[in-house]
């Protein structure tokens, strides 16, 4: 009796471990190699490593469509469409009751790529997503 509780324990928890997961990257060396390249117009979407929130993941969605879901310290790529581009993030599941999402409008002017750093202020009653953009060395100290 006391072995399968162990057991149930076990499954429970690497379950809730692998929820903390999103499908960004923590591959830092791939991300610089993608930014070194001469090809433009993607953007980048780093998450903090702050604690706060830390339980929650957020979904990056670029022009309406899901670019994919970071995690602490994770990294998702995408590529822009050519003139305006919305990119929104929010966080997913139950944690997500009560966060403001963030978002950002810019355009794409086919020169260059776009950094973004995303973040949460934790309030007592409500918190709020933060979407900065930064520089491409901003962002690659971040990534550090």
């Amino acid at each position: 009796m006391i072995t399968q509780f162990k057991y149930s324990l076990l499954i429970l928890l690497l379950i809730g471990l692998s929820a903390c997961s999103g499908s960004g990257t923590k591959n830092y060396s791939a991300i610089s190699q993608q930014i070194q390249t001469e090809e433009t117009g993607k953007i980048f979407v780093s998450r903090d490593k702050n604690f706060a929130g830390s339980a929650a993941l957020y979904q990056v969605s670029i022009n309406g469509v899901t670019a994919g879901k970071l995690g602490i310290g994770e990294v998702v790529t995408a590529n822009m469409q050519p003139g305006s581009n919305f990119l929104q993030i929010d966080v997913t599941g139950m944690l997500g009751v009560g966060v403001s999402p963030a978002q950002e409008q810019f355009e794409n002017t086919d020169d260059k790529n776009r950094f973004f750093i995303a973040g949460i202020k934790v309030g007592l009653f409500s918190s709020d997503l933060s979407l900065i953009e930064t520089s491409e060395s901003s962002f690659r100290k971040n990534l550090n």
